[in-house]
């Protein structure tokens, strides 16, 4: 299971599910939205387990919920497994 609790403390609000379609970052991490700076963000757990879920079938390690050039939110998942090495 995936928490993420995200506040931007701004008025108004929005879900990540109104964001634009993603974009990658100049680091090469698909990024979901740019960061408001008016409006806090919901994540659904409904669209955090899909986004999970397109990471596994794409075999992404990292994925950018929120860019917001000082700030970011991520979600990174360990591939491997390395036990005892």
């Amino acid at each position: 299971m995936i928490l993420c609790v995200v506040i931007i403390t701004a008025p108004g609000r929005t879900s990540a599910q109104q964001a634009p379609g993603p974009r990658v970052s100049a680091a090469g991490v698909r990024v979901l939205m740019e960061a408001p700076t008016d409006k806090t963000v919901d994540f659904p757990a409904a669209e955090l387990q899909r986004t999970y879920q397109e990471m596994d079938e794409q075999k992404l390690a990292t994925l950018r919920l929120i860019e917001g050039g000082k700030h970011n939110v991520n979600i990174r998942r360990a591939l491997t497994l390395n036990i005892g090495s």
